[in-house]
């Protein structure tokens, strides 16, 4: 595991060239997508995807306010599945905020 300070995270984003900065940012949300399953498997969510999930949830989630600007429809979707998670481990206040900014900015967040 590799760990960043935060001020450190900006100013190597400020540095970057937009088109390098999509890229990272693309990256990050692939990254956060592959920690959380397909939203219709949460339903019937299994021991191991479960226990990926919680391993993962916090910096998924450090990881999703830093890029919460940018606009795609894979970053909708992985709001929404890490909302639900949160929803369904009984973390009623992280599922609110998710869901709430994907409200507060509908256009960000266009589920495939």
């Amino acid at each position: 595991m590799v760990v960043m300070h935060g001020l450190v995270q900006d100013i190597i984003m400020d540095e970057m060239s937009p088109g390098t900065r999509s890229d990272m940012t693309n990256a990050v949300i692939g990254l956060a997508n592959s920690a959380f399953p397909s939203w219709n498997t949460l339903r019937t969510i299994d021991n191991e995807t479960r226990l990926r999930c919680r391993k993962y949830q916090y910096q998924v989630l450090a990881m999703l306010h830093k890029v919460s600007s940018f606009e795609s429809t894979v970053l909708g979707c992985t709001t929404y599945r890490m909302g639900r998670f949160f929803f369904d481990e009984g973390e009623y206040k992280e599922a609110t905020e998710l869901v709430q900014g994907m409200f507060q900015q509908p256009s960000k967040f266009v589920p495939e």
